[in-house]
């Protein structure tokens, strides 16, 4: 099945796949993404507020949008598909542009237009009621042109809301208000801060 999940160890190696509610119902560790979308004009990224019918994290601040790749979906796949779901729009993007975890020391990265970038991968684990994620969650930075923008139209099964946030703002509404967000948005930010001090962003 391509809509299956795809169940890792630790260290990301496959172990098998399952349905969607089954893995979740099981705790099985599992591959999942986050996706940044950034505007280096302005210095800003792009939140999503969740919709409030979401089973988990109504109303929460958190990334642009997220999911799961599904077996025999590539990286970019399951981007294109998940942009589509949310935001109404499937952008054109290159492929991943890196793929180690880390980028080099004092490398300076570019923000090109439709360009997918990797920012690095987050372990993360939660409950809530009977169904729990776990999951490593493998974190993009997608930098978009004014064409894409401008066709995006949210879903309002699955967004409530987008706002643009510059850094200093989100880095205050976090140490005031950590319960606005979702609880794996600290770990992912982190590892987009960390990203866009290569590229001069923060």
């Amino acid at each position: 099945m391509t809509n299956e999940l795809i169940w890792v160890n630790e260290a990301d190696e496959v172990v098998g796949y399952g349905e969607k509610l089954l893995t979740h119902r099981e705790r099985r560790l599992h591959r999942a993404f986050s996706i940044y979308l950034y505007d280096a004009g302005k210095r800003q990224l792009l939140l999503q507020k969740r919709a409030e019918n979401k089973y988990h994290s109504g109303g929460l601040w958190s990334n642009t949008c997220c999911s799961h790749p599904y077996r025999q979906e590539s990286f970019s796949q399951s981007i294109r598909r998940c942009m589509r779901d949310e935001l109404g729009v499937a952008p054109r993007i290159a492929e991943v542009t890196y793929k180690g975890r880390e980028w080099p020391q004092n490398t300076r990265i570019p923000c090109e237009d439709g360009v997918l970038l990797f920012a690095g991968q987050y372990l993360y684990r939660a409950s809530f009621g009977e169904l729990g994620e776990d999951e490593i969650d493998s974190v993009f930075l997608f930098c978009p042109d004014d064409a894409f923008l401008s066709m995006i139209t949210p879903n309002p099964l699955e967004v409530a809301e987008l706002q643009w946030f510059s850094p200093e703002a989100l880095d205050e509404m976090l140490e005031d208000s950590p319960g606005r967000f979702s609880r794996w948005f600290s770990g992912t930010y982190r590892l987009i801060k960390a990203l866009l001090c290569h590229m001069g962003g923060f």
